[in-house]
């Protein structure tokens, strides 16, 4: 029973640890790619844009975990969902970040 409820936190301590990565790391980059002065692919325009809207994610979570019975099915199925969201939410933030970085070395600039 212990080991399913740190399963619950599991999914609440990634997604703090991708909002935190995110909220900190796309301030930082913003800098580098106001220097480039090329236009920005749409995926990273969207992730400046709307870079704070990530702070839902835990909240998702906690509400997740928090509402279902602890050691049911359904418990395990939101930190499962929980885990999926974080990491797409953290691959989609890595690519948006870095995929100008290499369009730019790529056209020798």
């Amino acid at each position: 029973m212990k080991a399913l409820a740190r399963m619950a936190l599991l999914p609440i301590f990634l997604a703090l640890l991708v909002t935190g990565a995110v909220i900190s790391l796309v301030p930082q980059f913003r800098e580098v790619f106001e220097a480039f002065g090329t236009e920005l692919p749409l995926l990273t325009r969207a992730l400046l844009a709307g870079y704070w809207g990530v702070l839902v994610l835990p909240l998702f979570a906690i509400a997740g975990c928090s509402i279902t019975e602890n050691g049911s099915r359904a418990r395990a199925k939101v930190v499962i969902v929980s885990l999926l969201i974080s990491w797409v939410v953290l691959t989609i933030a890595v690519l948006a970040v870095y995929w100008p970085v290499f369009a730019f070395e790529a056209s020798g600039a």
